[in-house]
């Protein structure tokens, strides 16, 4: 509340903005339904129904549903997982989909915004591999980056070309490992284990060299981090700040 007053005193357009919200609590039960992942306060949800599933977006402020065509005639089975570009209210909004992983094969699926149904690519290339069950994939700069144990997986849903840069992970635990992304650039955020305590450290991708630099935590930079989704944002109030 004390943020949402912040920012109502800014201008006219921001007070109308916040009062309009102040009072709106979110809906944040979705029952029999899987969260894939948050982005601009919407929510790709997954339901599984006697074998069938159903993708729809929903956005727990405004109560908005948009739902997706079947995955069923891509072929797609068994684990998937799922990211999406930006807003789904947005006409460039890209979903994409990562399932079938075999050793050197897998499925890369695609559904833009008003489309009726998915497109399907078969890559068959080495599949990257899941830091062990994290839903970790994020879009920047126009791709969808997958974490991957050698380095990270990059699609490009508009050539639909696949590439893998082989980038070393650090000498860290991947059981806490997650990547996220700020204004263009890749994050690795790992918790270890040290004498008993938890702490966090941060690295971001150097494209040119291929390797991950350890960075300060956090530079200004607030991150919040889980399996389905990892935002880093910056300028929120200082008790909010350089935090993870």
């Amino acid at each position: 509340m004390k943020d949402n007053i912040r920012a109502s005193a800014v201008c006219k357009t921001w007070h109308d903005i916040a009062v309009s919200v102040r009072d709106r609590s979110p809906l944040l039960v979705y029952f029999n339904a899987r969260l894939d992942q948050s982005k601009k306060g919407w929510l790709l949800m997954e339901h599984n129904h006697e074998g069938i599933k159903r993708l729809f977006f929903f956005n727990p402020f405004t109560r908005e549903h948009i739902t997706l065509p079947s995955l069923i005639a891509t072929g797609a089975f068994g684990a998937a997982e799922f990211a999406f570009s930006c807003a789904p209210t947005s006409k460039g909004c890209v979903v994409c989909c990562i399932s079938n992983r075999t050793p050197y094969r897998f499925l890369i699926h695609t559904w833009n915004v008003g489309a009726a149904k998915w497109v399907t690519e078969e890559v068959n290339k080495r599949a990257p591999s899941k830091f062990y069950g994290n839903n970790n994939i994020v879009f920047s700069d126009g791709y969808f980056w997958f974490p991957d144990q050698n380095g990270l997986g990059v699609y490009d849903p508009v050539a639909r070309t696949w590439d893998t840069l082989y980038v070393p992970l650090p000498n860290l635990s991947s059981y806490l490992m997650w990547i996220t992304e700020y204004q263009g650039n890749i994050y690795l955020v790992d918790s270890v284990s040290s004498r008993g305590q938890m702490r966090v450290i941060m690295f971001r991708l150097n494209r040119l060299r291929l390797v991950w630099e350890k960075k300060k935590i956090c530079d200004g930079l607030s991150s919040f981090i889980s399996d389905e989704s990892s935002i880093m944002t910056y300028g929120l109030p200082r008790d909010m700040s350089d935090i993870v």
